[in-house]
């Protein structure tokens, strides 16, 4: 249904009354309707907290990736940096500042302004709010002074996004990365993903770094940055269209335990692991 702008009430509404509504044998068919869709979506939806908090990681993802397009539509397509965290914590201009660990001496764990201020982040004044760089199913946190805080960032772009210079992982320039949206061809914008909750035992900087696999040979898989599991073995991820949606892991390895501790030792071999495949085919493809 399209909204009036003119003020006046009516039209759908209104043409509804003016024929006599709907009869009981027509609310029933359409109870029945609704409840029949209901069953048909519940499997694809099962695994996502029953208290909503699922699709404000949804929400939160597509906040930020509006962001993200809108930094690029004023930016003549370029994306926003992506940069490690060395430069990151030197001052680079990045998506975000900063690096998570859960070491109460590092104030980047409970710094909002590394998100949001635009002294530290060119994202920041498209996204505005802080609390949707956190995923609300993250219990990560840290201690200060004998107080829990919350850290403040659950989310990391995909390494092919905006890099600057070579990346070590990919590795490039054998594949390539994407420095403007026009790039991004191979995979289509609906199939590159751009932003996704990472493992909190995983998460530093705000770059997943992913060694690109082929089909051909998965021997060699290795998993270097874990990606998120909180929604019941599913991650949160949004791609370059501005769609986000749920995916669900196939394989144990790739869904340590959360610890909300000390990190995971990470580029760990995970020969044959199909998830690392299915990232890989969402994230770039071989240079040409």
């Amino acid at each position: 249904m399209v909204l009036r702008k003119d003020g006046k009430s009516g039209g759908w509404c209104r043409g509804i009354a003016n024929s006599g509504g709907f009869t009981l044998n027509e609310l029933i068919v359409v109870v029945a309707v609704i409840a029949l869709l209901a069953l048909v979506r519940l499997p694809a939806l099962g695994y996502h907290k029953a208290t909503g908090r699922g699709f404000g990681c949804l929400n939160n993802l597509r906040q930020l990736t509006l962001g993200w397009l809108m930094y690029a539509e004023d930016n003549q397509g370029r994306v926003v940096p992506n940069l490690d965290g060395q430069s990151i914590l030197t001052g680079t201009n990045a998506w975000v500042r900063g690096s998570m660990d859960y070491y109460s001496n590092n104030p980047d764990n409970t710094n909002t302004l590394n998100l949001v201020d635009a002294r530290y982040t060119p994202l920041g004044p498209y996204t505005k709010r802080p609390e949707l760089y956190r995923c609300p199913e993250d219990q990560s946190g840290v201690r200060v002074g004998g107080r829990f805080y919350p850290r403040v960032r659950s989310y990391s772009m995909s390494s092919a996004m905006g890099r600057q210079g070579p990346d070590f992982w990919l590795p490039t320039p054998r594949y390539r990365t994407f420095q403007k949206l026009s790039d991004i061809v191979r995979p289509a914008p609906g199939q590159c993903w751009v932003l996704m909750d990472e493992h909190p035992d995983s998460i530093n900087d705000p770059c997943f770094a992913l060694a690109m696999v082929e089909p051909d040979n998965l021997a060699p898989a290795v998993i270097v940055d874990y990606p998120g599991s909180y929604h019941q073995g599913a991650v949160g991820i949004s791609f370059a269209d501005g769609h986000m949606e749920f995916h669900r892991w196939t394989d144990r390895r790739t869904m340590p335990a959360m610890r909300f501790g000390g990190l995971l030792p990470l580029n760990v071999p995970s020969p044959n692991n199909r998830d690392v495949l299915w990232l890989s085919q969402r994230t770039t493809s071989k240079a040409r």
